[in-house]
């Protein structure tokens, strides 16, 4: 654990030091300080997580472990993200190349038998196979973007991707219903 605090701390000081200005490396960064604290308080456990950064006329989308960023463009679903699962044949080779293993344990398969993300803030017993290195992805914004869902892995095991966007563009459908409605009432008041 020592020596793995210690080759973190390395990348840390090497990110506070960098002059760099590109927004993913500072994602990758971010990702690496926040499992670097998080080890730090000697917790077990681990997380997973999605962000969404707008700079300028960019997103930058970045995920670890199974949390999922999902677009609407014009009503049509994008996953922008890659889930991070140990049933992935890149991952398993990637912990296998590293002298881990991945098997087939209640249902799923699982790193050292254990846990189902191959990525993720903290799980310090498995951090030489599961790192906190993100996945991440940089697009130009455009008009046809309607919605971005970021979510927790929990909500992917029981809704697609396209049926959480037609959820959403339904709830925003109604809400604008309502506003027009409501709209309507306060001219006729006023008349």
């Amino acid at each position: 654990m020592e020596k793995l605090l210690g080759s973190q701390e390395k990348i840390i000081n090497f990110v506070r030091e960098s002059t760099e200005n590109d927004v993913r490396f500072h994602g990758k960064a971010a990702s690496i300080k926040t499992d670097h604290q998080f080890l730090k308080q000697g917790v077990g456990s681990g997380a997973c997580c999605v962000t969404a950064l707008i700079e300028g006329k960019e997103i930058i989308i970045s995920n670890l472990g199974d949390c999922r960023a999902v677009l609407c463009r014009n009503g049509v679903t994008e996953a922008l993200t890659r889930d991070h699962r140990a049933e992935r044949e890149d991952e398993r080779k990637r912990i296998e190349d590293k002298g881990g293993y991945v098997e087939l344990h209640k249902g799923g398969w699982r790193v050292h038998g254990v846990l189902t993300v191959s990525r993720s803030i903290g799980d310090a017993h498995l951090k030489d196979w599961v790192p906190a290195e993100p996945y991440t992805k940089t697009l130009s914004l455009t008009p046809d973007m309607e919605y971005l869902v970021l979510t927790s892995d929990g909500i992917w095991d029981q809704v697609g991707n396209q049926e959480a966007i037609d959820l959403i563009m339904q709830s925003c459908l109604r809400e604008k219903s309502m506003q027009v409605a409501t709209s309507n009432e306060k001219e006729e008041r006023q008349n």
